[in-house]
């Protein structure tokens, strides 16, 4: 079930453009290619990327969201 704050992203992505900060310093982000990246060592005081967020899912019952970076791949 998703929070307040998710139910206003779901509209927001519906009606225009959301972006989001992340941290990709990570170990396993360098080495991502696809599926679900779930980074547990994530810092929240360093931002180092920006995303889009253009749809959302669930695979295997975990939700998530679909992010495209600025080099243009999902």
């Amino acid at each position: 079930m998703a929070t307040p704050d998710e139910n206003q992203m779901l509209e927001r992505i519906q009606e225009s453009i959301l972006w989001a900060e992340m941290t990709v310093a990570g170990k396993g982000f360098n080495t991502y290619t696809r599926g679900i990246y779930d980074e547990p060592l994530c810092s929240d005081d360093t931002i180092d990327d920006v995303v889009q967020i253009v749809g959302y899912g669930s695979e295997e019952g975990k939700p998530y969201w679909l992010c495209k970076n600025y080099w243009g791949d999902y």
